[in-house]
């Protein structure tokens, strides 16, 4: 395009960027943002984004969290969205520490966390068996006015089940049908766990 006298656009960019992401060619993809602020463009939070997204995928953890921190020196801030990723990709290589204190980040930033950030942590506390603190943070989520749906109770309900803690677990299923939030197959998989220990299915 550029040979040809055209001038691409950062929509453009951004795309060739994202297909960089997944073509298994990550470096290009930084190289990429690179020329582009060469160029004289200005990327934007789709750019960063897009990119923490590829290095993700391609197992580079540590230098998609330092991309955050260029962000804001870029005057670019980051969106939720962009946090969203960051936290995802955080909690799926296990680092749920460095994921809560960025969602403490989003806020002293002033920018709302919705129910899929909140979901995607206590979902990771809870299968690396930290669930005390997931059921703080669903609290915490609750006080701040963020309402949980049936993904958030069925991690819940499914990991209180595999502690054996029957009761709770018969308390957050009452809580979520009184909300009128439907049960996934999740749930009733961690249900029919509680029916095999021998706990009467009627206390559902």
């Amino acid at each position: 395009m550029v040979k040809l006298g055209y001038e691409p656009s950062i929509v453009t960019l951004n795309s060739l960027l994202n297909g960089f992401c997944h073509g298994n060619r990550i470096w290009d993809a930084v190289a990429l943002v690179d020329q582009m602020v060469a160029m004289g463009y200005q990327p934007n939070a789709v750019t960063f984004t897009t990119l923490i997204h590829g290095l993700f995928l391609h197992n580079k953890a540590s230098q998609a969290v330092a991309l955050v921190e260029r962000m804001v020196v870029k005057g670019c801030q980051p969106s939720s969205v962009t946090y969203g990723v960051v936290i995802n990709g955080l909690c799926k290589t296990g680092d749920i520490d460095l994921a809560l204190t960025l969602l403490k980040k989003m806020e002293n930033g002033k920018i709302e966390a919705d129910v899929v950030i909140y979901n995607t942590i206590i979902d990771s506390l809870c299968k690396y068996r930290h669930l005390n603190d997931a059921l703080d943070l669903f609290n915490e989520m609750e006080n701040k006015g963020i309402r949980p749906d049936v993904f958030t109770y069925s991690s819940l309900i499914s990991c209180l089940c595999n502690y054996g803690r029957w009761s709770d677990a018969s308390q957050l299923l009452s809580d979520m049908i009184e909300k009128k939030i439907n049960p996934n197959v999740v749930t009733f998989n961690a249900l029919n766990g509680y029916c095999t220990k021998g706990m009467p299915c009627s206390e559902k």
